[in-house]
């Protein structure tokens, strides 16, 4: 059979990250790759316009499925996605984010050689969970990388599937043969199959995988909470992307070490590529948009509300930048001082003044907006108040 595979990605403020990713997944036989570009404010257009000449690369705005009317933005892109592709005449996708890399572990097998190896409607890679990377803007493969096993999957099916439903780990289809990565079936319980077993976990990798850089380097960890979570999510109530559970320290876990003749060849095609596309310039000034955003991080710390006490624990855990501790620790200090119904007793007053005394009323409010900088409903009476007192003074 001749294959015809195609990678989906959906990118927000991942420009310093996206060549490297391209190269990758072009380099291990991947057909085309498109990338939802999802209301980015970096330079990942410059991109687009570099990599013209390429034409297996698309960049789609997918800028409406991120309005908030998609409950599952995420799913809404991937439909389209597969349903558009089958139409092209590719036999295959898998879905991928930006931090994300397939993987075979000979480095060297490529994608339609995995596919013939291992014959299947649909084959679900683990992940291997790269830890920390001590400098900045690593790259994503070295001599040797160390991380743990993950228990979620990323799929690659096939198109001529009856597919019943799509999610961001796997596919549901009547009838369909399910591999896991070693060539087993992949054995599940209904709709479950986004995950492996725990006990799965407990073997070495597989002959592919997805290597998952959730962390890269502490500044790097940082400045991507800034991109918050997409909108409609059921959990997208906080300022920050919430969905990390802190930075991860170890040092110690599974080895993977790609094999060196292999790794060579492959830097040194990742070196023609940035320059046969020119990228130097342009990856430079994405990797400052990267150390932007992370001082950005820095001061939403700083003047984050009360209720993202429990969001900043959670997030910042074992993170050692003297930055980044300082900002928390101003934080923790800020939201001691007053609690939140103090907070709401302030603001209280200042609403209760509004009709009697209005310089005490914006007073009040401008003190609760100290305590609660990005409230809704002070920020609205804060602006009314000006309005007023700007027309009192003409």
């Amino acid at each position: 059979m001749n294959y015809k595979v195609k990678l989906v990605a959906i990118a927000k403020d991942e420009a310093a990250y996206l060549p490297e990713w391209i190269f990758h997944h072009l380099y291990f036989g991947f057909d085309a790759i498109d990338i939802y570009v999802n209301n980015t404010t970096d330079n990942t257009e410059e991109l687009s316009e570099l990599l013209q000449p390429l034409t297996s690369v698309k960049f789609i705005n997918a800028d409406k499925y991120f309005d908030g009317t998609h409950e599952k933005p995420q799913e809404s892109a991937y439909l389209e996605a597969m349903n558009s592709t089958k139409l092209e005449g590719f036999t295959h996708i898998l879905f991928l984010d930006i931090d994300e890399f397939w993987v075979p572990k000979d480095f060297k097998t490529s994608i339609h050689e995995c596919l013939k190896l291992i014959p299947s409607d649909v084959i679900s890679f683990e992940w291997f969970i790269k830890y920390c990377e001590e400098m900045s803007f690593s790259a994503a493969f070295s001599k040797k990388i160390v991380g743990r096993k993950g228990r979620f999957v990323k799929s690659i099916f096939s198109l001529a599937l009856d597919v019943e439903k799509l999610d961001v780990h796997n596919v549901h289809a009547q009838g369909a043969k399910y591999k896991l990565a070693d060539g087993s079936d992949f054995i599940f319980e209904g709709r479950k199959n986004g995950r492996v077993s725990k006990e799965y976990l407990a073997g070495d990798l597989n002959p592919f995988f997805v290597v998952h850089r959730m962390y890269r380097s502490q500044m790097e960890y940082i400045s991507l909470l800034g991109r918050g979570r997409p909108k409609g999510e059921k959990a997208n109530k906080s300022i920050f992307k919430d969905n990390r559970d802190g930075y991860l320290l170890n040092t110690s876990g599974m080895y993977y070490a790609p094999p060196s003749a292999e790794l060579d060849d492959y830097n040194n095609s990742k070196v023609s590529f940035n320059r046969d596309y020119t990228l130097e310039k342009y990856i430079n000034n994405a990797k400052v948009y990267i150390k932007c955003r992370y001082f950005k991080v820095i001061n939403d710390i700083y003047t984050a509300p009360f209720e993202e006490s429990g969001t900043l624990e959670k997030i910042l855990k074992n993170i050692m930048l003297d930055d980044v501790i300082q900002a928390h620790n101003s934080f923790k200090i800020r939201s001691k001082t007053l609690s939140r119904k103090d907070v709401d007793l302030i603001r209280d007053s200042a609403l209760y003044f509004e009709s009697i005394d209005i310089s005490k009323s914006y007073n009040l409010m401008k003190l609760a907006q100290k305590y609660r900088p990005g409230g809704k409903l002070i920020e609205k009476h804060l602006l009314k108040l000006e309005k007023r007192l700007i027309l009192l003074k003409e």
